[in-house]
């Protein structure tokens, strides 16, 4: 079975990318990009599927900088749709949040949203779907993440606001690559 490295867990959208360009293949989670180059240089994968570039941010230029070594080649790569939403704990609404967390690009790319609710507290998240599931399991109402709705389906959050990214018809470039 091919292993395959991804930035995050299940739910997260390299996991949506790598079920769609590899189904069935062996996910090796890592809680960030240079997990996964790790992985894939000391063989514990054998491919790694990475976003590289996103509408509205553009780069993701830690994946981007690895990627200008040479060390690496890409296989095959997909354009994702990103449907970002805030996810909170059951039973919250969104007039108890006051915390927001996820990972940085994703911030990014509802920054607009998250600008116009004045007070929220915004922080790093190691990717989209752990803190979707830490929100889920804290029990505090006041804490809400972004990502996908389908992390929220896995680990149990309530869906508090949908469509927050800057932009409509958002899309994230993912890349299979190996060495």
């Amino acid at each position: 079975m091919i292993r395959i490295a991804i930035q995050g867990i299940r739910g997260s959208y390299s996991e949506q990318a790598a079920a769609a360009m590899l189904p069935g293949g062996e996910l090796l989670e890592c809680p960030d990009f240079t997990s996964a180059f790790s992985a894939l240089d000391d063989g514990r994968a054998d491919l790694a599927v990475l976003p590289i570039r996103n509408l509205i941010v553009g780069d993701i230029t830690p994946v981007q900088t690895a990627m200008s070594t040479g060390r690496y080649r890409i296989h095959e790569t997909r354009q994702q749709d990103i449907d970002h939403v805030l996810v909170g704990h059951a039973g919250a609404v969104i007039g108890d949040v006051n915390v927001v967390s996820s990972h940085p690009e994703a911030l990014k790319q509802c920054g607009i949203y998250l600008s116009r609710n004045v007070g929220w507290e915004i922080e790093n998240g190691t990717d989209t779907a752990s803190c979707i599931r830490d929100v889920a399991e804290c029990g505090d109402k006041r804490a809400a993440a972004i990502g996908s709705r389908r992390a929220a389906e896995i680990y149990g959050g309530v869906v508090l606001a949908t469509d927050i990214a800057d932009q409509p018809g958002n899309w994230t470039e993912f890349v299979l690559i190996g060495k």
